[in-house]
Parts: structure tokens; sequence; C-alpha cells
């Protein structure tokens, strides 16, 4: 134990003396936290509603008029092909998506399926996506009503089917403007505080948290290559300590330091910038399963490469690669379906996802159980054979 506390003391003294790893540990992180995560809020640019139009009929361009000037300044129609780029760079908060199926269900009386895609930490054209979608089946809902009640007029006159769609779409354009009776607001209570998702500064914080703990924990397993290279861990394994001592001691250091990181990012983006990352046990024990997942790949590659700077460019492809397919950048829902898929195989897309889960306000075993499962199989896996791998070097 006393060999496992010395290694331990020895990295902490040598991380508090060095300048570099100060640097790297807390002003790089928060330079990108600001930068990604709340530049983009101090700016009006992420705002307003865009319009994807599929259809082609006068129904269906007299839905999307509507709607145009429902939202007033800032909504746009736009092309199915852009919305997704719009949505990633944060230009709108939310986008309707309008399918060719609209003007067949509208005649037929039947319900419209509409679909509502709002920005990473957004949501809702800055409002509750309770309210938002409320707003907009209430709209639609008097237009469709309007619309009706002129295509049957023109019907019980003998108008052509033709003649019918121009009157449904009349009757959307002559409907007098909306004003909802009430308003709806949709909040989830956690620790004092309302929230319903990742504010796009919670996840710049947390995804970021997850890929400079990866830089953190390479950075501080080069230092096992360093001591082979001095004598210093041949020292270690001819003296009196035990293996496992030496090994919890090396292996404790990445964890540990991992775990330092996140809370460093987290405080201070708190201080600096106001942005409340909720703590609770089910977040302390993701973190911790996802520092050993992440120790135990840093562990394995440190007994694969010959030389520290090997590690290190390792290190940071894992780190950036990694952190881009689990949506630490941006939400995995703004990608293909065939990256969303591809993240399940990386830590930090269930990380990220059981932080989303917890800030909506979901803290139980049921609603986290993959998540914790996914990390758990992973901290194992690699840890153990990270400390296996470490103990027979």
């Amino acid at each position: 134990m006393s060999v496992t506390l010395a290694i331990l003391k020895r990295s902490l003294i040598e991380t508090s003396r060095s300048k570099t790893n100060l640097l790297f540990m807390i002003l790089l992180p928060l330079l990108f936290t600001f930068v990604l995560g709340v530049a983009p809020g101090l700016s009006n640019a992420t705002s307003g509603v865009a319009l994807v139009n599929e259809g082609s009929t006068p129904v269906s361009q007299a839905y999307a008029s509507a709607l145009l000037t429902h939202y007033g300044q800032g909504t746009r129609l736009v092309a199915a092909s852009q919305y997704k780029a719009l949505l990633r760079d944060q230009t709108v908060s939310d986008v309707i998506l309008l399918p060719p199926s609209l003007t067949t269900r509208a005649l037929a009386g039947r319900a419209l399926a509409i679909t509502i895609i709002s920005a990473p930490g957004t949501g809702a054209n800055g409002g509750s996506a309770a309210n938002f979608t409320f707003g907009l089946q209430t709209a639609i809902s008097r237009w469709t009503l309007a619309g009706r009640e002129t295509m049957l007029a023109a019907a019980h006159h003998g108008a052509s089917r033709i003649t019918q769609w121009q009157a449904f779409a009349r009757g959307i354009r002559q409907a007098p403007p909306l004003y909802n009776p009430i308003s709806v607001l949709a909040q989830s209570l956690f620790m004092s505080h309302t929230t319903s998702s990742l504010t796009i500064g919670q996840q710049s914080v947390v995804g970021f948290a997850t890929m400079f703990i990866i830089f953190t924990i390479f950075g501080y397993s080069s230092n096992l290559l360093t001591e082979k290279e001095t004598g210093t861990w041949s020292r270690l394994k001819a003296s009196s300590a035990s293996p496992m001592a030496i090994v919890t001691g090396y292996g404790g250091i990445l964890f540990l330091m991992g775990w330092i990181q996140f809370f460093v990012l987290v405080l201070a983006s708190r201080l600096l910038f106001g942005i409340f990352v909720p703590m609770s046990g089910w977040m302390v024990l993701i973190v911790s399963l996802y520092c050993l997942a992440e120790s135990g790949i840093a562990l394995c590659v440190a007994g694969l490469v010959k030389t520290a700077q090997q590690l290190s460019a390792i290190g940071s492809f894992v780190a950036i690669i990694t952190s881009m397919l689990g949506g630490a950048y941006w939400s995995l829902s703004l990608e293909p379906v065939w990256m969303q898929h591809v993240g399940w195989f990386v830590p930090q897309s269930w990380t990220i996802q059981a932080f989303q889960t917890l800030v909506a306000g979901a803290g139980s075993f049921h609603s986290l159980e993959w998540p914790i499962a996914v990390l758990f199989s992973f901290a194992m896996i690699f840890f153990t054979a990270g400390v296996a791998q470490l103990r027979y070097a």
C-alpha cells in the first residue's frame, strides 16, 4: 500500500510542478469550451426556423407559406439536403419537415405526420420543446380546418379535384392569424435545476471532458515508457514491493488524472461560464467507468509502442477520432445512420448518452442500464488487459 501511495504522490507532485501539464489540463479545455460551447450562445445567429417542404402541390405550398408567415423573421425555406448542415452549424434552432404525403393526408382528413428536428442543445427556437410543438400543432390544425371548409364548399358546387385542391390552399391562406390561448412549459426537475436536454454549453463541457480525459491519460501513460528507459521500472520490479502494488499505483494514477481532468473542466466551466453540469452518484459511476476504460486502452497501447512519441501520436489520434465518432463535437443524431452505429463501439457515445439521460432528470438504473453495462464491459476488458500487460512488462 505504501508503494502505491508513493507512486500516486510522486505523480501528483510532478503534475503540480509542471506548467505544461497545468496549461494542457486547464486552459486548453476551457478554450475549446468557450469557442465551441459559449461563443455560439453569444450570437443571435442561432435563432429562427428552417422549413423543408418535400411536396410540390398547392396545398403543401400553402402550408409552407403559412408557416413562414407564422414564425416571421428568421424563418427560411431550405432544401432537404441543407438542413442538417444548418443544424450542425447552429444557424437555425429548429427544422420543420413537411413530408410528400402531407397533401394526401390533409385532403383525406387523416392525421398529418410532421417532423420537428432541433439543433443540439437548443431546441424549440429558444423555448421549451413542448411549447414549440404545441404551437405548431395548434397552427396546423387551424389551417387544416380552414382548408377543409373551403374544399368541401367547392366540392358541394361540383368543383373538379384540382379546383378542390386550390380551394383547400386558399382556405389556408385566408385563415386569420392564430393566438394561442395558453402557453405550455415542460421542464424536468433535477438537483434544484430545471432542464430538458443538454444545452450547447453542457454538450461542449461533457464532450470535451471525454476527449481531454483521453489526452491526459495517454500523456501520463507515457511516463511508463520514460521510466523504463531511465531504469526506474526495472528497479521497482527488483525491489521488495509487490507487483500488485506497483501495478495498482501506475494504473491508479491514470484513473485519478482522468477524474481530475473531468472535475477541473466541470468546475472551471461552472465558475467562469456559468455552465452547470449536475453531479450525482450515477454521474460519478459513469465517469469512473469511462476513466477506467480509457486507462486500460492507454495501458494496452503503452505496452505495444516503443517510444513516448509514438504513444502520444496514437493517443491524439484515438482522442480526436473516437470523440468525433462518439458525439463529443456534435449530436450523433445529425450524422448518417452508419456513423451512429459505429459510435456504439467507442466509450464516448455511451458516456454522453448517460450524461444526456442524467441531465434530463432520468437518473435510475433502468434508464442507465445500457450505458452502465457497456461502459463496465469496456472498463473490465481494457483495464484488465492493460494491467495484465503492465504486470508482465
